[in-house]
């Protein structure tokens, strides 16, 4: 009876390995196909980056990986071309499908989406492959930041590190510049701090450090966290076969089923609902009465990271530009850059400032074209707690079937019901001129409401379907006039944003341009430019 048992034990075991290794050898071949038939990966933008858990068929094309000493880094050698669907869809559940579905194709009506394309070198980071050594007649600029600085929404040449050196060569086209790209998607001070290392391999004469908008995500890890991070790696044997077994297809393909199956996405309306709970904690933190432990921590360590690449950077010789990578104009992150920069005497670009005044000028640009700047406010008009707010948004040669609808947090803007009001253009509820395709709509609301809102197209009064963009739009009111008209906004677009977190190429541009308003000034450029004739005698180096 044992003997029976044990072989019948052997033989259900034998046939369970034996079903896991042809599971296995399938499940990599099937994926090994796909990946083949694979020509664009889908950049799906959602509220709240809530996207579901990762199909393990898209492991090929995601774009970080673990690193013992930096926590994270971008893959090397990658080539990859995205399509952008930050852009108007029929239905939420639409974007998620995408994200999800096996089948590798997309519709054709996506594939009119922007595309833009990103190459890493055989370092993992967006540039070519760094050269060995620097030749005397160089000028080396090494640019290290974040998403911002890795450009992404871009293609290679429309990044800002491409479009500084573009600049440099051209306002000193007998110098010799090198402008080396070395951010990371996610990246904070801290993970600089690991780069500067590497940085200085490459013997800068300028370092740009651009760090901001990921800060709060890692305040607190330090380098403790990170060894023991790597100990968990190098545990026992036990757990180090367990880890085998979860790096294997069939293990993941199962977990990610698992996770699906609990995935409980929350609806547009809640996102909306609590666009303003999200940012909260900007508030907070701006008040240092009411900042939490953890916001405390973080700027400190912001500011000590920044002070130890400069210090890092000038006892090699190179010299320091900070540069502010945000939206979030006047934000903290931002005073502690210009504390820095008062004290250490180091240049600082504002990118929120450059960004936020092309903003305006588009907004005032699109006014003047279509001729719809409203009356200048009578300050003789009597102070009122309601104001009268007419939100307009251009469609251009959009079509609208139906109509254009706003939904926001209010029972003015339908109480988050979806495609509940409609907006006219047909010169009547604020509306300023019938048929050029400004949808507006006028609604009055207490003096200083914070209003959330976005936009629908000809949807179905309930369904968040014709939805403008994954972006939840907001409105202060706060005007002393009577009547305010909100900036004409755009449908399907924010301006100066390729996506909720990043600037489209013409703000990488300002960007570029904005750091080389700060090198022009810089005594390491200016002496090497004198020098120039002498250097090119000296060594003949082209």
């Amino acid at each position: 009876m044992p003997r029976r048992v044990l072989r019948e034990f052997g033989t259900a075991v034998f046939v369970t390995l034996l079903f896991f290794v042809v599971s296995e050898a399938a499940l990599r071949v099937v994926y090994f196909i796909r990946q083949s038939m694979v020509t664009h990966v889908p950049l799906i933008h959602t509220f709240g980056g809530n996207v579901g858990p990762d199909p393990p068929w898209n492991d090929n094309f995601r774009l970080i990986v673990s690193d013992d000493a930096l926590v994270w880094r971008m893959r090397p050698n990658m080539r990859l071309k995205y399509v952008d669907l930050y852009a108007p869809v029929n239905t939420t559940e639409e974007l998620a499908s995408l994200r999800h579905r096996f089948w590798p194709t997309l519709p054709a009506a996506l594939m009119a989406n922007p595309v833009w394309q990103l190459s890493t070198n055989s370092e993992g980071f967006r540039d070519g492959d760094f050269p060995k050594t620097k030749p005397r007649s160089v000028f080396r600029v090494v640019c290290l930041g974040d998403s911002w600085t890795v450009g992404q929404g871009a293609n290679q040449d429309e990044t800002y590190p491409r479009r500084l050196n573009a600049l440099l060569a051209r306002e000193f086209p007998l110098a010799h510049f090198e402008v080396f790209n070395l951010g990371v998607l996610g990246f904070t001070a801290f993970g600089g701090q690991k780069l500067m290392q590497r940085v200085l391999q490459l013997e800068p004469d300028i370092v740009v450090f651009a760090f901001a908008m990921n800060e709060p995500r890692m305040a607190g890890f330090t380098d403790a966290d990170l060894r023991a991070k790597t100990e968990a790696e190098n545990a026992p044997a036990a757990r180090a076969a367990a880890r085998a077994v979860q790096k294997t297809e069939v293990y993941r393909v199962l977990r990610y089923w698992a996770l699906r199956l609990k995935w409980n996405p929350k609806s547009a309306a809640e996102y909306v609902k609590g666009a303003r709970r999200t940012l909260a904690w900007r508030d907070d933190i701006m008040d240092p009465a009411r900042r939490k432990p953890w916001m405390d921590t973080s700027l400190k360590a912001y500011e000590q990271y920044h002070l130890d690449m400069i210090a890092t950077a000038r006892s090699h010789g190179a010299d320091a530009v900070l540069l502010y990578n945000e939206f979030w104009t006047n934000g903290v992150y931002l005073r502690v850059l210009q504390k820095i920069s008062r004290q250490e005497r180091v240049p600082l670009v504002d990118g929120s400032v450059l960004l936020d005044e092309a903003r305006q000028r588009i907004e005032e640009e699109l006014e003047q074209r279509l001729d719809l700047r409203p009356a200048a406010p009578s300050h003789h008009t009597p102070l009122h707690d309601q104001v009268n707010v007419v939100f307009r948004v251009f469609l251009g040669d959009r079509p609208v079937p139906r109509a254009i609808y706003i939904v926001g947090n209010h029972p003015a803007l339908g109480d988050l019901v979806p495609n509940k009001v409609a907006m006219y253009d047909d010169g009547t509820h604020g509306d300023q001129r019938a048929g050029d395709n400004v949808w507006s709509y006028a609604a009055s609301f207490p003096r200083g409401t914070h209003l959330s809102y976005v936009y629908t197209n000809s949807g179905t009064e309930g369904r968040w379907d014709g939805l403008d963009l994954q972006h939840v739009r907001a409105f202060t009111v706060g005007s002393e006039a009577t009547t305010v008209h909100a900036p004409i906004e755009s449908f399907g677009r924010i301006y100066m944003h390729a996506d909720n977190w990043h600037p489209d190429p013409s703000g990488y541009d300002l960007i570029a341009r904005g750091v080389l308003g700060a090198l022009r000034d810089n005594g390491r450029l200016k002496r090497y430019l004198d020098a120039l004739p002498r250097v090119w005698r000296g060594d003949g180096s082209p």
